[in-house]
């Protein structure tokens, strides 16, 4: 539990102090203090910051304070007040990159992080092509993965073409029937077109590393190349 809550934004002792509250239950600071092996006085400081941020309460009995925790769902607060802020900012982004939207980008992006980021662009698009699918991304960055099948699995049309096992089983979660390329033909870098973009993609030593290219163009040519092989695979 405790790095689970440091991934969504507590510090070390946060985590450890809110798991005991989750362990404990209702518990005075010092007895807690003691549970945990942290300072009093740092006990006392963590549990008003827990306080400040929705997450813990307290009530009084016989003149002393009790810690409990709130209901799990106030976990999920300070996630919707980044999203919302994030939402806004993104339609911000947009109307800018709107502007420069005959500009070619390319970039490259190395590691999970970067490989979520990237991923999750294709959700709004209509249609995509993925060329050479492996099933690496629903190994590397699974929690993630589920939470794009979940959203695209309505309205997002996809062609794949699979170059392995475990991509073909891997497409069964997102209800796709892929294609799969001749073996002589496996090879582990995906290509992923969408829009104006395309993705390429190498998992070595399951480190992703991803070319980033944005052009019109590019995405057409790609996507015709795609629609050949498409049809030439029985």
């Amino acid at each position: 539990m405790i790095e689970k809550l440091m991934q969504i934004g507590f510090t070390k002792n946060e985590a450890i102090v809110f798991e005991a509250l989750v362990h404990y239950g209702e518990i005075s600071a010092s007895e807690l203090s003691k549970k945990v092996s942290i300072d009093r006085s740092v006990t006392y400081n963590i549990l008003d910051n827990l306080v400040l941020k929705g997450f813990v309460s307290h009530i009084s009995k016989n003149g002393k304070k009790r810690f409990f925790v709130k209901k799990a769902e106030s976990l999920l607060i300070p996630l919707q007040e980044k999203l919302f802020i994030a939402t806004d900012l993104m339609k911000t982004v947009e109307e800018k990159q709107k502007i420069l939207a005959q500009v070619t980008d390319v970039s490259i992006h190395e590691g999970k992080d970067a490989l979520k980021i990237l991923d999750s662009e294709w959700i709004k698009a209509k249609k995509i092509y993925a060329l050479n699918v492996v099933g690496k991304a629903d190994q590397l960055i699974p929690y993630h993965m589920a939470q794009i099948r979940h959203k695209a699995h309505k309205k997002t049309e996809a062609k794949v073409i699979v170059s392995s096992a475990e991509g073909k089983e891997a497409m069964k979660l997102y209800g796709i029937k892929p294609k799969v390329i001749p073996k002589k033909y496996w090879n582990n870098v995906p290509i992923v077109i969408h829009e104006d973009i395309v993705l390429i993609t190498t998992f070595e030593k399951d480190k992703p590393l991803s070319i980033r290219i944005q052009n019109k163009n590019i995405a057409d040519a790609f996507r015709k190349d795609f629609e050949l092989i498409w049809e030439l695979i029985k």
